[in-house]
């Protein structure tokens, strides 16, 4: 796991005018960069088992980015694992519930159980990076084959930054970031994924 300083003199070594970059800067650029990697690659991942109260709402874990809807169950380890459907929170709030809990909502940093009552749902859910707040000591949380894919997305706030990149052309640099990102997920996932195979026998 690289520390967030190899990045940043990866990123501006042998380049003057780079190393004079404030920390401040430096800083902001490279938690954007890990923050919308980690969003798009869907790499660092969790799971939040919450007691929910009786009246069914709670406050979010504070890594929390989204959900897996489908993955989602209403009791961590019912036997049938009855699944908690989404719903939008403002179409939610004007229905009428039965008494056992079939959806949530997720609105303005809360987690809403329909219908209330006390319960404790599995949630699998894409989470957020923690902040970077010291170049020297911090570690990056994306899977190291993965920390030079951020170096070009610090080359965009830089040229961004000096005038030399129009919005216009940052906003296609981003789209390639995302779909690159997009792309490094899935295959990351496919290969922790994978299940080992048994070879078939040629023989006998």
């Amino acid at each position: 796991m690289a520390t967030a300083l190899d990045i940043i003199n990866e990123w501006a070594a042998d380049i003057e005018e780079k190393q004079t970059v404030g920390k401040g800067l430096r800083l902001r650029w490279l938690n954007q960069a890990q923050l919308r990697y980690a969003a798009r690659s869907e790499m660092l991942r969790s799971e939040w088992q919450p007691t929910v109260p009786a009246s069914g709402n709670i406050a979010l874990v504070t890594d929390f980015l989204r959900e897996f809807p489908y993955l989602v169950k209403r009791e961590v380890g019912e036997t049938l694992k009855y699944p908690l459907l989404k719903i939008d929170y403002w179409k939610a709030i004007n229905l009428t519930f039965v008494t056992v809990s079939t959806h949530y909502s997720i609105f303005n940093g809360k987690l809403y159980v329909w219908a209330p009552g006390a319960l404790t749902p599995s949630i699998p859910y894409v989470k957020k990076p923690a902040v970077i707040t010291d170049l020297d000591t911090s570690n990056l949380e994306i899977p190291s084959e993965f920390h030079y894919q951020l170096i070009p997305y610090l080359d965009a706030k830089f040229e961004r930054y000096k005038g030399r990149m129009s919005f216009v052309e940052e906003a296609s640099f981003l789209q390639n970031f995302d779909q690159q990102a997009g792309l490094d997920g899935y295959r990351f996932r496919q290969r922790q994924d994978d299940a080992p195979r048994m070879r078939a026998s040629r023989l006998g």
